[in-house]
């Protein structure tokens, strides 16, 4: 019996971006369908990555994680496009975020404090505001993507009120990733 869970704290963003996604493909050229895109219903703006926790250590930060409510809500506008680690090599792509970036930095930091004791492995790596659409199977293979129009789209803002904290589970399953929502945390009104 498995007593762990892969979990990570987030934002559920299905629905708010269903309209870009298919304008987003269509700037590019995968005929050979080397890009795993995201499905809509996963679609989410990682504020923590926990991994694999101890069910008994679950409580103890679904406890700490109720102090959200002394956050305040603000919106965060998604506009834009990138790659991580860059566009010559891509091995993520993902959608910016403009407004709001420094409101998601600073909570991305709160919960980073309370959520970094709990973590499997921990890293100092920077947070980069962003939602990831897709990945770039065996990169190896794709190093000549062209993303020259995908980092050029336009497309109108998309306000996404920031309202609540999720603890999401992430079970890796043999038809995908499929997430659930263990909890969720609302913010100061």
């Amino acid at each position: 019996m498995n007593n762990k869970a892969r979990l990570f704290i987030g934002l559920q963003l299905s629905g708010y971006l269903v309209n870009i996604i298919p304008l987003i493909k269509s700037t590019i050229n995968d005929k050979k369908d080397k890009i795993k895109w995201i499905n809509g219903k996963n679609l989410h703006l990682t504020l923590s990555f926990l991994g694999n926790i101890k069910s008994d250590e679950i409580s103890k930060l679904k406890k700490k994680l109720s102090i959200m409510s002394d956050f305040n809500s603000f919106d965060i506008m998604v506009n834009g496009t990138g790659a991580f680690p860059s566009f010559s090599k891509p091995k993520i792509l993902w959608l910016d975020i403009n407004k709001g970036r420094d409101e998601l930095i600073s909570l991305q930091a709160k919960i980073e404090n309370i959520a970094n004791p709990f973590k499997e492995n921990k890293r100092n790596e920077e947070f980069t505001p962003h939602i990831t659409i897709g990945r770039i199977k065996d990169i190896k293979k794709n190093t000549n993507f062209n993303l020259s129009t995908f980092s050029n789209t336009v497309y109108s803002d998309i306000r996404i009120p920031v309202k609540t904290i999720y603890l999401f589970k992430s079970e890796l399953l043999n038809e995908g990733v499929e997430y659930s929502i263990i909890s969720k945390y609302l913010l100061n009104t």
